[in-house]
């Protein structure tokens, strides 16, 4: 059974059956948990946090990897805010009204125009944390999925070894049935919305 960090390099290894490749069993857990940090989405891994913009500076969470929604609180209303392009930065000289919008740079997030010292409530995908530190969600309900990942980046070492695409197969397979499954979680059997767009006359 794989349910931690020590279960899942015995499952990789008895998989492989290559001693020589034992020391870097670890490297293929951790080049798996980038590959899920860039592609998983789903709202296990959705946190919400409110604070307070300092001036027009949000200073976003270390463990941050998208941005789904972005809320301030101005004039008594809430209103969400949509990014924008770097070179909107130079617009932060406005600081009066609503803000436009926002631009990510580097761990900061930065409104765009209007007055600063706002309400805000942040919604973003969190990265995974680390297997190796704890039984995190992923390794307890989808271990297969922490297995084939981590075997898929053993290409350099086993080269045209016909397992690797299986593997790949496999743990694409995973994700995309977790994808359907958050979905149906989260829509249910609520009727799909068509929006329109209205020309003018």
């Amino acid at each position: 059974m794989i349910n931690d960090y020590d279960s899942l390099q015995a499952a990789i290894a008895d998989e492989l059956a290559r001693a020589d490749l034992t020391a870097v069993i670890p490297t293929f857990i951790q080049l798996a948990e980038a590959d899920l940090n860039r592609t998983l989405r789903t709202r296990q891994m959705q946190v919400v946090v409110s604070g307070t913009s300092t001036g027009q500076l949000i200073t976003l969470p270390a463990d941050l990897r998208a941005v789904q929604a972005l809320y301030v609180s101005f004039g008594g209303v809430g209103q969400e805010l949509y990014p924008l392009p770097p070179q909107r930065l130079a617009e932060t000289l406005v600081t009066s009204g609503p803000p436009l919008g926002y631009v990510i740079t580097g761990d900061t997030l930065t409104l765009i125009a209007g007055q600063g010292d706002l309400a805000y409530t942040l919604v973003y995908y969190q990265a995974l944390p680390p297997v190796s530190t704890t039984q995190n969600w992923v390794i307890q309900r989808e271990p297969g999925l922490y297995l084939y990942q981590s075997l898929a980046h053993t290409a350099p070492f086993l080269k045209d070894d016909a397992r690797l695409q299986l593997w790949a197969s496999l743990a694409k397979a995973i994700r995309d049935g977790m994808e359907v499954e958050d979905d149906d979680s989260r829509y249910g059997n609520a009727p799909s919305v068509q929006v329109g767009i209205r020309c003018a006359p």
